[in-house]
This record gives structure tokens, sequence and C-alpha cells, in this order.
């Protein structure tokens, strides 16, 4: 899921802004994974995702659209 996140950022950066359905769909997979790791409440694995799930939110400091926030 984190892959497909990844992607889903790096793809708009390279060819721009994409559908509102591109975003809700990556947004909502992140989500998911925020959730998931909320439920599990495991700190080494919380801290295994930490930094890719930050840098997928610094990607999408320059994507408009609200996608950022």
């Amino acid at each position: 899921m984190t892959y497909y996140v990844e992607m889903g950022v790096e793809f708009t950066n390279t060819y721009g802004d994409i559908t509102d359905n591109f975003y809700y769909s990556v947004e909502s997979v992140y989500a998911s994974i925020t959730d998931m790791l909320g439920k599990v409440k495991d700190g080494k694995l919380i801290d295994e995702f930490q930094p890719r799930l930050k840098a997928i939110v610094d990607d999408t400091d320059e994507i408009g659209w609200g996608f950022h926030d």
C-alpha cells in the first residue's frame, strides 16, 4: 500500500495534474496505512514506516488542489 502511494505521488510529480479520482484513491490508501498503523500500536513498526510516510507528504509539497493538505 505504501508503494502504491509513493508511485502515485511520483507519477504526479513526473507527469503533472491527474484526475480527482486518482487523488482520492491515493489519499484513501494513505489514510488506510495510517489507520492500520494506529490500530497495531507497534512502535517498532511505526518507526519503520514513519520515514516513508513523511517522505510521501514532503513529496506532495508542490502538488496543488489540496493534495498536500
